[in-house]
């Protein structure tokens, strides 16, 4: 899987953590409902604004529910939903200085960064 920023721009946010494919049907007394969407889970950084998060979920969600019959039995859930998760621990700047190489080895903000991933099971993040 590539890594990217959101976009390649200087507007990089947070990091994107799991995409599961959700496909299952569930049933009731009143309806039939039908899953097939994308479910990706986003990651902001510390200082990302609530401004970022909501374009973010504006930009890259597409999920809907469709009704597939006149009585409302059958329902179509499709498309992609963004899952806005816990607030990484660092910084947009600390995370560029991580990425670009300029934090020595075994220094306390390098230490932290890793830490974080790896307890969000980030790990596909790390520098080896």
């Amino acid at each position: 899987m590539n890594i990217k920023a959101i976009n390649q721009t200087n507007s990089f946010k947070g990091l994107w953590g799991e995409t599961k494919k959700i496909n299952k049907v569930t049933q009731n007394e009143l309806h039939t409902d039908i899953y097939s969407y994308t479910n990706k889970d986003y990651y902001p950084f510390a200082d990302e604004h609530l401004e970022s998060l909501n374009k973010i979920i504006k930009d890259f969600s597409t999920y809907n529910t469709t009704i597939l019959d006149e009585k409302n039995i059958y329902r179509l859930h499709s498309g992609t939903n963004i899952s806005v998760k816990s607030f990484l621990y660092f910084t947009k700047k600390q995370w560029l200085k991580y990425i670009e190489g300029r934090l020595p080895i075994g220094s306390v903000e390098l230490n932290f960064i890793e830490k974080n991933l790896k307890k969000l099971h980030l790990e596909k993040y790390l520098k080896v």
